[in-house]
């Protein structure tokens, strides 16, 4: 049995513990639910530092953003060719609303220091051309062009899409030519290989204009 003496020093102690553990609590429950990292094992009795679910880091915008020509490569899948840019979208978008109700041919890409030219025309009676300069080279996008090249001789080849088409060697350049219908189209080229005139050829899509 204990005395007096004995059982006011073991209540003492006994509400000394209670007040840690009052004041142990609170600080444990913030350590979960604030922003610091928690700590949990590691399987050798070492803490290791994680991120708690509160407050996601956010990736940096050098790490998560690519720049514009970045994408339009990937997207054009050739290194060193870019989506359109404006000025040479805007010259086909005009070519489309002049040539309503027919089918025009836009180049999903072009090499990326393409830039308006002006168009020769060579060999053609196109009802609309867009020309432009790259590369030291000029390349014209020929629309609707009235009748074909004739008895000339040519080189046949099949477009990626399906598209049969006609290689010419005319007047120092080379013309890529296909038809849509009874509508002939082309991309006529000086200062670039045959393999990229056809390569050009290959990313020409159609578009129709509606009346």
């Amino acid at each position: 049995m204990l005395g007096p003496k004995e059982r006011k020093g073991a209540l003492l102690v006994g509400l000394c513990a209670c007040a840690a553990l009052v004041l142990l609590i609170p600080a444990g429950c913030a350590a979960r639910t604030g922003t610091e990292p928690l700590t949990v094992s590691s399987g050798d009795d070492h803490g290791v530092a994680v991120a708690t679910t509160d407050a996601p880091e956010e990736p940096s915008v050098a790490s998560s953003n690519r720049s514009d020509s970045q994408a339009s490569q990937e997207e054009c899948g050739t290194e060193g060719w870019e989506a359109l840019g404006p000025e040479i979208r805007s010259a086909f978008e005009d070519a489309a609303q002049a040539l309503k109700g027919l089918t025009v041919y836009i180049p999903t890409c072009l090499p990326a220091d393409a830039r308006l030219a002006e168009a020769s025309q060579v060999g053609t009676r196109a009802r609309a051309v867009v020309a432009v300069e790259s590369e030291g080279g000029v390349l014209e996008f020929q629309q609707v062009i009235q009748g074909d090249m004739g008895d000339l001789p040519a080189e046949r080849v099949d477009l990626a899409d399906g598209r049969r088409a006609s290689v010419y060697r005319v007047l120092g350049g080379i013309l890529v030519q296909w038809a849509e219908g009874d509508k002939w189209y082309g991309v006529y080229a000086t200062g670039f290989s045959r393999e990229k005139v056809l390569q050009v050829a290959e990313v020409c899509v159609p578009r129709q204009e509606s009346r």
